[in-house]
């Protein structure tokens, strides 16, 4: 095993998981893509699966390999631009660990994001997320439990995921009442939730158990 290769692994192993707490999620995507970039790699005769070399992250590899993901795999500038984002992680990563390859890494970090079409973002008056909070039926138990879903989104703005990974310990109901969160990167942050909300909650919580 190369140095290079050996950088890699311990970049995916260790660096993303143990280093910088990245998701699972996050991990995966990384992997997604290099596989792609050997993929892309092996496509063009570049190299051979199983023989990386430096030449792979030169600066105009990565810039053709971006070109590649749009022109050959349909992808959007986000898509791509996420791709971009894993390499440079990749490079900043090599940039602190070895020095041998210094110059190849930094030039990598300079290539620019892909700019996208502007998205419009669409979203709810007040008074529709009033006429929503009054859809559930709070005295059912689907009905008090969806309840309880909607006003946590509405109050703490936090992500589905976010949501869905919340555990019981995580809630913390006595004056000032607050939900521990836990997002990218593992970082957990608190926020305050209103009495209102905690009625709700309690209601759920009281059916639940």
């Amino acid at each position: 095993m190369n140095s290079l290769t050996s950088n890699i692994t311990m970049f995916f192993t260790n660096y993303l998981s143990n280093t910088v707490g990245y998701s699972e999620n996050t991990i995966k995507s990384y992997r997604d893509t290099f596989d792609l970039l050997f993929s892309y790699a092996e496509e063009e005769h570049l190299i051979k699966r199983g023989k990386i070399s430096i030449e792979l992250f030169y600066k105009d590899t990565i810039a053709a390999f971006l070109e590649w993901l749009e022109l050959k795999r349909g992808a959007s500038a986000s898509t791509r631009n996420q791709r971009l984002a894993a390499l440079k992680s990749f490079s900043r990563y090599m940039s602190l660990n070895t020095v041998e390859y210094l110059d190849t890494f930094q030039a990598v970090l300079y290539i620019p994001p892909k700019k996208g079409p502007s998205k419009t973002v669409d979203y709810l008056t007040a008074e529709a997320i009033m006429l929503l909070l009054k859809e559930p039926d709070s005295d059912s138990y689907r009905g008090i439990r969806d309840l309880a879903i909607l006003s946590l989104l509405y109050e703490s703005v936090c992500r589905v995921q976010e949501l869905i990974d919340l555990k019981y310990g995580d809630l913390s109901l006595n004056s000032p009442a607050t939900i521990s969160v836990t997002g990218k990167g593992n970082k957990t942050r608190i926020i305050p939730i209103s009495g209102k909300v905690v009625s709700i909650l309690n209601k759920y919580t009281a059916m639940y158990v």
